[in-house]
C-alpha cells in the first residue's frame, strides 16, 4: 500500500491498528497505553520519535510512512515507479542537456530525476500540461542544484535555499510536501558535499 502523503496521521495511525488488530494491542506491542494511542487518534497530541519508532515497529511499518505518509506502509515493501512519468522526466532531461550544450554528470542527472518525481509523482504523465511543467521544473531544478552547493554551507543558507525552493516548487506541491523535498534535497547535498 503506497499512500503518496494522502492520508492524514490520524488515518495512518488508524491504519496501523488495522493491520494489527485493536488500539489496545498496538499499545500493548508498542509499549505504550491505549489512552496514549487513543489521544494520537483524536489529534490531542502528537508523538515523540521514540514513540514513532516504537509504534513503526510494533506494526511492522515503515517509520517515514508513519511520520509522512510518503513511501510504501509496510515493511519490505517496495515504492512502485511510474515508468511513463520517468519517460517524460528522462525526455526533459535530454532536452535540457540539448540546450546547455553539454552532458550532465551520473550525479546530476540523478538528482534531477529523483527530485523532479518526487515533485510530479501524483501527476498524469500523459498530460500535455503536466509534460510542460515538468519541463520548466527541470531547469529549475537543474538551475537550483547548480547554486546550492555554497549556499547551504551555513544555517542561514539553508534556510534562503528552502524559501527558493518553496517559491519555484509551490505550485506543484502542497506546502507541507513542498518543504519535505526541500528539506530532503538539501540534505542530500550537505552529505554529498560532506563525503568530497
Amino acid at each position: 500500500m503506497n499512500t503518496k502523503g494522502t492520508l492524514s496521521f490520524t488515518d495512518r495511525i488508524k491504519a496501523t491498528i488495522a493491520l494489527v488488530g485493536s488500539a489496545e494491542k498496538l499499545a500493548y506491542n508498542s509499549g505504550m497505553s491505549a489512552r496514549v494511542i487513543g489521544q494520537y487518534l483524536s489529534g490531542k497530541t502528537d508523538p515523540t520519535r521514540k514513540k514513532l519508532i516504537a509504534l513503526a515497529e510494533a506494526a511492522g511499518v515503515n517509520t517515514d510512512w508513519l511520520v509522512t505518509g510518503v513511501g510504501p506502509m509496510k515493511k519490505g515493501e517496495r515504492e512502485v515507479l511510474a515508468p511513463e512519468l520517468l519517460t517524460v522526466i528522462i525526455e526533459g532531461l535530454d532536452d535540457l542537456e540539448t540546450a546547455l550544450g553539454k552532458k550532465l554528470t551520473y550525479a546530476e542527472k540523478a538528482e534531477i530525476i529523483s527530485h523532479t518525481y518526487v515533485l510530479y509523482s501524483d501527476a498524469d504523465p500523459a498530460s500535455d500540461q503536466t509534460k510542460i511543467l515538468i519541463q520548466d521544473s527541470i531547469k529549475e531544478v537543474y538551475n537550483l542544484f547548480s547554486s546550492l552547493d555554497g549556499m547551504i554551507e551555513t544555517e542561514k543558507g539553508r534556510e534562503q535555499a528552502i524559501k527558493i525552493f518553496t517559491r519555484l516548487f509551490g505550485k506543484a506541491l502542497t506546502e507541507e510536501k513542498t518543504k519535505r523535498a526541500a528539506q530532503t534535497l538539501i540534505g542530500a547535498k550537505l552529505s554529498r558535499l560532506r563525503l568530497k
